[in-house]
């Protein structure tokens, strides 16, 4: 089917609005649901991960991992914006490329109060036992094994942000960093500098493959 056929089609739809709309305000609705169902048919292929992942925050309950009481909003925001202002991604949008860590480490540093268990408890007062142990169980990562995910002994992973870190898998659980053997999560805190643990495995390379996409690939929500 031709563009102009195409179009011909989607104005036709209007014939279905006589009476309700002015010809005049066709546009108004025909743009919007033409616009909607292109979304549908762009996201289809992550449509049930999305599903999955909106039912695990909602129907099990809500959990926020860090969360902060703050003298001045206005204060902490432009506190925000000039320290991440390099990981911008569009400087006429406020959307930036960082890791959770780093807005958490800004956050512990201007807050005042940390109120995570009271929000947590305020969000969760209507939630089941039942449905928040659905919750846990699918929030529950499974730990690294790399004999699982197809990592031999002796294999090399490489810093994401630095093709010169490397560690090398020491065992099923562990890596030999520093000539040190830690888990992959330590070396990855050492690397970062960091007082507290992080997830580690979208910092890794493995074969020039996330170790993320690895990790899922591996274990599946069914595993979890």
């Amino acid at each position: 089917m031709s563009f102009t056929s195409t179009a011909s089609f989607i104005w036709s739809v209007a014939n279905l609005l006589r009476g309700n709309y002015r010809q005049s305000d066709y546009g108004k609705v025909i743009l919007p649901f033409t616009l909607l169902r292109r979304l549908e048919c762009v996201l289809e292929p992550t449509h049930a991960q999305l599903i999955t992942l909106t039912s695990q925050a909602t129907v099990g309950g809500v959990y926020l991992g860090d969360t902060v009481e703050v003298e001045d909003c206005s204060t902490v925001e432009t506190t925000l914006h000039i320290a991440f202002v390099p990981n911008r991604i569009n400087p006429k949008r406020e959307f930036f490329e960082i890791e959770p860590e780093q807005a958490i480490a800004v956050l512990k540093v201007l807050g005042k109060k940390d109120v995570t268990p009271m929000i947590n408890r305020d969000l969760n007062i209507n939630v089941t036992d039942a449905e928040r142990a659905s919750t846990v169980k699918s929030n529950r990562r499974l730990p690294l094994d790399y004999e699982v995910m197809g990592i031999p002994v002796g294999a090399t992973l490489t810093y994401i942000d630095d093709e010169t870190i490397t560690v090398e898998i020491a065992s099923s659980k562990k890596v030999k960093y520093n000539n040190e053997v830690v888990s992959l999560t330590k070396a990855t805190q050492e690397i970062l500098k960091l007082d507290y643990a992080v997830q580690p495995t979208r910092h890794w390379l493995y074969e020039g493959k996330s170790l993320q996409e690895v990790y899922d690939e591996t274990y599946t929500l069914e595993d979890i």
